[in-house]
């Protein structure tokens, strides 16, 4: 198994995925900068093979791009990236770590929310434990336009 050393969870953007409360799939985008939640289960490939799990799924959804006035003011370049709706079309929420903006590298800022979410019932045996690991009673991607990661899941 191959973890993360410090100096790539510091500067690479790093994907990772976390399943809330309603059993919906939410990928998160550290940009560098942002801390990963439950960093003592995740490994480069788990992580991969969700990752490949997910892009080879067919797009089935309809996505709402999330306007944020006070981070285009802020970076007017501010936009989503064809990956993030690649993974919003097959039915998971996008959350970025937008520290400019939040100051706070346990904070996400939902990007684009899928019209249909995917749901662990959805996935292989095999990928739902493995998301299973990551599932978080108190977090809910549909209500909440900011994601905090809990001090205690993250490195």
């Amino acid at each position: 198994m191959t973890y993360f050393i410090e100096e790539e969870l510091e500067t690479l953007d790093i994907v990772w995925f976390a399943v809330d409360k309603n059993d919906s799939i939410g990928m998160f985008s550290t940009q560098g900068t942002g801390k990963i939640g439950y960093i003592e289960e995740w490994t480069e490939e788990v992580l991969e093979e969700i990752y490949d799990y997910v892009l080879k799924l067919p797009e089935y959804s309809r996505v709402v791009i999330e306007h944020h006035p006070d981070i285009e003011e802020l970076n007017p370049l501010y936009g989503v990236a064809d990956l993030e709706l690649s993974f919003a079309f097959k039915g998971l929420y996008v959350f970025n770590s937008e520290t400019y903006y939040t100051l706070n590298p346990l904070n996400y800022v939902r990007s684009v929310s899928p019209a249909s979410p995917l749901h662990l019932s959805k996935v292989s045996d095999e990928i739902r434990n493995k998301l299973l690991m990551f599932k978080d009673n108190r977090l809910d991607f549909s209500n909440n336009k900011v994601i905090t990661i809990y001090e205690s899941q993250t490195a």
